[in-house]
């Protein structure tokens, strides 16, 4: 019970540092920042297939066409392969094409659509690096000799863990309330410009039955990178390089084959999202739903693990 006791003090205390070196204040607020801009690219979307529906409601009502009967006849498209297509009936295309921008600012949409923008390029990024941050400040400051007489390796190395854990639980909820907040402002901002006639048109989108699940994978995604840039930041002992190796992966190295996490990652997503949105996932080398998880899971127990080897074999006495 006193370890229990000792572990959670050195955990609050690690979060009070993160909290009063604004650690935690920037990695939210890049992080919510990241997110609305994809809520704003889906309000811009949505605002220009709107607005393409109504010039071309009213280009085919200026030529004499009965376009609200035309709203009520389906789509027929011609044309397949090398040859055009051609599309009978562009009213209700185009406003298929703008019901459907709109919906991804509902309520039952915005959290999915955030998800795939952050889980797949964000998300690992800004939570490794912050990992990393939290990691190797105590040998960037040379306090880690200092708690070391204070608190024992495993105590001390298991509170910053927690306390990681912690600040990444909070950022994820916090990044997924503002953009469901501003996709709602969003949408009735939208909504209330169009006319009531077209929004009987309108259906509502339908909540995924797995948005629990998007949600619990998103934040093991996260979870992962986070002890992986964790374990990178205890074996440097500093930040630099660490930081610069994950944006080397993550943008510039090609994805290494089916066994590398990008692809784990993207074989288990594309059987869980859907990405309508803006942002469209890699299709993966195919690789079992199954494997992928397995592996992932020993990632995740890896790098915790031999972040307690380094740091225990780590002299916390030097200058």
């Amino acid at each position: 019970m006193t370890s229990t006791n000792v572990i959670l003090n050195r955990t609050k205390k690690e979060l009070k540092y993160q909290w009063y070196s604004r650690i935690i204040w920037i990695t939210m607020i890049i992080s919510v920042f990241i997110s609305l801009l994809n809520i704003y690219g889906l309000k811009s979307k949505a605002e220009s297939s709107y607005d393409l529906y109504v010039r071309t409601y009213n280009l085919y009502k200026e030529e004499g066409m009965n376009v609200d009967k035309m709203l009520d006849m389906p789509i027929n498209i011609s044309g397949t392969g090398t040859e055009q297509e051609v599309v009978d009936n562009p009213v209700r295309l185009r406003l298929e094409e703008a019901v459907t921008s709109i919906n991804h600012l509902t309520i039952n949409s915005i959290v999915t659509n955030t998800l795939e923008w952050m889980t797949f390029v964000f998300f690992p990024l800004i939570f490794a690096i912050y990992s990393i941050f939290i990691a190797s400040y105590d040998y960037k400051y040379k306090t880690v000799s200092i708690k070391a007489t204070l608190t024992a390796p495993s105590q001390l190395i298991t509170s910053k863990i927690l306390s990681i854990f912690l600040g990444v639980l909070v950022i994820f909820i916090i990044t997924l309330i503002s953009s469901l907040i501003t996709g709602f402002f969003f949408y009735n901002q939208i909504i209330s410009g169009i006319e009531e006639q077209t929004l009987t048109r309108f259906d509502n989108a339908i909540l995924p039955n797995n948005l629990t699940l998007q949600i619990l994978f998103s934040l093991l995604v996260s979870l992962i990178f986070a002890s992986i840039g964790f374990f990178m930041g205890i074996l440097f002992k500093s930040a630099l390089l660490p930081v610069i190796l994950f944006f080397v992966y993550d943008f510039i190295i090609p994805v290494l084959g089916k066994y590398d996490l990008r692809n784990l990652i993207s074989a288990i997503a594309h059987d869980i999202f859907e990405f309508k949105g803006r942002f469209q996932l890699f299709k993966p080398t195919p690789v079992s739903e199954v494997t992928s998880f397995i592996i992932l899971i020993i990632v995740f127990a890896l790098s915790i693990f031999l972040s307690y080897a380094s740091f225990n074999k780590q002299s916390k006495y030097y200058t």
